[in-house]
């Protein structure tokens, strides 16, 4: 089949041909000397990629082919891949060496610090400040080049700590703002570019992952709203930060602030009658918005911030009751669904008048924690039931499962974790409990359960 699709007329598929290592060796000879098919074998970084996995024979007609096109037919024969890289880079124009320098085969040292890294072309040096492959004694050397892209582009690359404390102080702008995006800029990078850079490039301050509290502090006092907004956002921001940037006069840092999981109860009670419908809505969907806050949005009109009241967990009893009588049958089946709605609430909508709501009242009713501890406890109940059972709210449920001789064993090392004493506790005196849930309950802060494990575990 091969032989055959060596003739095709479709160019790719002949290339095809070519590249496939089960290809007779006699078809691959016929290749060498076809100009369009031979082209994937040229330069970098398709030559190196293409030579590595085929045999030596195979890899002497790429090679070939590559010091042909060089003009270096006169050069002992490579013998690897890294060997033709450096024809490459010795007999190719600039755009060749660019290819190579940004390869991603290894290069030797020897003719990346001989020639690579004093090319005289600056865009060669910047292409291999940015390769996965250049050691941080090249960039090191890079990082003093005349040419300030390249050493901007090592200060967006670098390992090196010291070689990016270094560039942070570089007098070009152009270097400075490439530190802000090292992933590895450590707080002193950080807090000592802030007076380095230009306003716009705080933000990229203000969101990197490496920013302290005290940093993100006082970037919050900063000027410029896009900032505010990032460190809004972010969720190392000190919660007294966050409760400030709660009251900014700009929407775009309050709604950040709202959809920031650190976010204090205090502060998303401070938006809880903000102005923009999408800082409220926020509100009611973050997990740590108080009860109270949720009762008061409980008596807006619009229809996602009602939907996410219903079906917050921490929503209260009387949020609950009064969205059991909204006119819109989907806030009600929420209800329905709610694991903390009081049972008057089922026995109300079980008569309601849309059939979703009355199912799923009844199929919760049905699941009541009364209900789930039976099914917890009952020997029969399916492995995978059982599983989901470990995560149950009920503390009742998960003694009961802590219990059942039949628990598969992920639920056991679920339970053993649990934050209840009494569920650990039950869990620590039975048999058959795998070495996993055992070393958890090894370090249990209950002294008994920490010496029983432990015991257990000789």
């Amino acid at each position: 089949m091969l032989v055959a699709l060596a003739d095709h007329e479709d160019l790719m598929v002949r290339r095809s041909v070519a590249l496939n290592p089960r290809t007779p060796d006699a078809v691959v000879e016929r290749f060498v000397d076809d100009i369009e098919v031979r082209a994937p074998y040229l330069g970098a970084p398709g030559a190196p990629t293409f030579v590595e996995p085929l045999s030596w024979q195979r890899r002497g007609h790429a090679e070939r082919l590559i010091a042909e096109d060089c003009d270096a037919a006169m050069l002992p024969e490579p013998r690897s891949a890294l060997e033709v890289a450096g024809v490459l880079v010795r007999a190719h124009a600039t755009s060749e060496k660019v290819h190579v320098a940004s390869s991603t085969v290894p290069l030797e040292p020897t003719f990346v610090e001989g020639i690579l890294v004093r090319d005289e072309a600056p865009q060669v040096r910047r292409s291999l400040a940015g390769s996965v492959y250049a050691s941080d004694r090249q960039r090191s050397r890079l990082a003093d080049d005349s040419d300030e892209s390249v050493r901007a582009s090592v200060a967006r690359y670098t390992c090196d700590a010291s070689v990016l404390e270094r560039l942070a102080r570089d007098p070009s702008a152009q270097v400075r703002g490439e530190c802000v995006h090292n992933p590895i800029a450590a707080t002193g990078v950080l807090r000592a570019l802030v007076a380095r850079v230009p306003n716009h490039e705080l933000a990229y301050i203000a969101q990197h992952s490496e920013a302290s509290a005290d940093l993100l502090a006082d970037l919050a006092g900063s000027g410029s709203s896009h900032t505010r907004e990032a460190v809004a956002a972010n969720g190392r921001t000190p919660v007294y930060s966050l409760d400030a940037l709660a009251k900014a006069p700009e929407v775009e840092v309050r709604r950040a602030v709202a959809g920031n999981s650190s976010a204090s109860p205090e502060a998303l009670a401070t938006m809880v009658a903000d102005r923009s419908d999408d800082v409220r809505r926020l509100v009611a969907a973050h997990r740590s918005t108080p009860g109270a806050a949720l009762e008061t949005l409980s008596l807006e009109s619009d229809f996602e911030i009602c939907l996410l009241v219903a079906l917050h967990p921490r929503s209260t009893p009387g949020a609950l009751k009064r969205l059991s009588r909204d006119g819109r049958a989907a806030i009600r089946q929420a209800v329905a669904l709610h694991p903390s709605a009081p049972e008057v609430l089922w026995t109300d909508l079980v008569r309601d008048a849309d059939a979703g709501v009355r199912e799923l009242a009844r199929r919760h009713m049905r699941s009541s924690p009364t209900e789930r501890r039976r099914v917890a406890a009952d020997e029969s109940t399916p492995a995978d039931t059982l599983a989901a059972l470990a995560a149950d709210s009920a503390v009742a449920v998960r003694e009961a499962l802590a219990s059942n001789r039949r628990t598969p064993v992920d639920a056991l090392v679920t339970l053993s974790k649990d934050a209840d004493q009494g569920v650990r506790g039950l869990l620590g005196g039975r048999s058959g409990l795998p070495r996993a849930a055992l070393e958890h309950l090894a370090h249990d802060p209950v002294w008994r359960i920490r010496r029983a494990a432990r015991k257990r575990l000789r």
